[in-house]
């Protein structure tokens, strides 16, 4: 079995880039709920002798995701309020970083993951290992549009982190994990899809 978790179970790194022993300090209710999560398979694995994989997701982005009222992922909340020509709101001073994952590279590692027969009940990382600040997001998403919409600013949202970089070291030494795309690429793609629609 394959359960996709969060590497936001991190919380603040204490060193970079941050990898499986890295200690657990999660900060908001849906990180800890992934983690108790990650506790049920664990315990079902040692019960049933089930092979497990725990996969804890980077940022993922891509196509079909959307903005909701209360959930906003970066890339499909700036791309399309810059398509609109709304201003987007950048919070803390757009500076803190995020390890950016394509949803077709994630897909590819959960299914490596499902296939392989060399885990037993671990946690593997899925990222990319580059880090890149909200603000560079939006500079990247503004080209990519050809547009220039001047962002609101906004203070810290509680439990933002400040800096996420990954490593997927193990994960590519155990069951060949290499993301493929670029995060240029990838949004690319994001806003062709948000285009077209």
């Amino acid at each position: 079995m394959v359960f996709t978790s969060n590497s936001g179970i991190y919380g603040d790194p204490e060193y970079l880039p941050i990898d499986e022993t890295h200690p657990d300090k999660p900060s908001t209710p849906y990180d800890a709920n992934k983690l108790v999560s990650e506790y049920y398979m664990k315990i079902y694995h040692h019960i049933y002798g089930i092979p497990i994989a725990i996969c804890r997701l980077a940022t993922v982005y891509g196509e079909r995701q959307r903005t909701e009222l209360e959930w906003k992922p970066v890339i499909p909340e700036f791309a399309t309020n810059i398509q609109r020509g709304e201003p987007p709101t950048i919070y803390w001073d757009g500076e803190q970083t995020r390890d950016l994952i394509y949803v077709k590279d994630v897909v590819q590692g959960l299914l490596k993951a499902f296939t392989s027969e060399n885990t037993e009940d671990e946690v593997f990382i899925l990222g990319t290992g580059i880090e890149t600040s909200i603000n560079d997001i939006y500079k990247i998403i503004c080209q990519s549009l050809g547009k220039n919409v001047e962002p609101k600013r906004a203070g810290k949202v509680d439990g933002d982190i400040r800096r996420m970089k990954l490593s997927s070291a193990k994960a590519k030494k155990v069951f060949g994990f290499t993301p493929d795309y670029s995060l240029e690429q990838g949004i690319k793609n994001y806003i062709d899809w948000l285009q077209a629609k």
